[in-house]
């Protein structure tokens, strides 16, 4: 995973059985990045309580975290990563 900052928004990236995917990287029960853990399959792993956010959905599959991040479109263009946001 990296994490991506552009005005002022970040984003996290991560490549996935062939693809890449972006949510945003802070989660919304408690501010922290999610770059600074792991990708756990197609979770990347919430480094405080150990809730996971799926990169394709946003969705939580673990507690304390009830809510999803928000996930971006992406499009590579040759070598470059587009991100909607």
């Amino acid at each position: 995973m990296i994490r991506i900052t552009h005005a002022n928004h970040d984003s996290c990236l991560a490549y996935v059985d062939g693809m890449v995917y972006a949510i945003a990287d802070m989660s919304n029960h408690e501010e922290a990045s999610l770059t600074k853990d792991s990708l756990h399959g197609d979770c990347a792993k919430y480094p405080l309580r150990g809730s996971r956010f799926k990169q394709l959905t946003g969705e939580t599959s673990d507690e304390p975290a009830e809510e999803q991040v928000n996930t971006y479109d992406v499009t590579i263009d040759d070598d470059v990563i587009l991100i909607k946001i």
